[in-house]
């Protein structure tokens, strides 16, 4: 055979294998397997976060809306509270006024 047609048969068959293996063993499979698996496992755990802050933000929402509706219901207590207060306080100055003209004696 000639020496010319020896190599490029050589050169053939390298190619030919080259294309059989593309370059990955048994433990690239696994290895690539395994990194995979991290990707997913990581991409869940971000998304369990994810979905776990938007849960507790909604919860947040709900209770500063509850104490925003809490202070106002105390504001409108205390304001009632304060009205009454108010008011008795008047209704006993005029009954001390009333009490004091009617014992007040006559001056001579």
């Amino acid at each position: 055979m000639d020496e010319h047609y020896l190599d490029l048969t050589q050169r053939a068959v390298a190619a030919l294998e080259t294309m059989a293996d593309p370059g990955m063993s048994a433990g690239d499979w696994v290895a690539l397997g395994v990194g995979l698996s991290q990707c997913l496992l990581i991409a869940w755990g971000l998304w369990m976060m994810n979905k776990s802050n938007a849960s507790r933000d909604a919860q947040n929402a709900l209770q500063q809306q509850r104490h925003e509706e809490t202070m106002a219901a105390q504001q409108q207590r205390h304001e009632e509270s304060m009205a009454a207060q108010q008011q008795r306080h008047e209704e006993t100055i005029l009954a001390l006024k009333e009490l004091i003209r009617r014992t007040a004696g006559k001056d001579p």
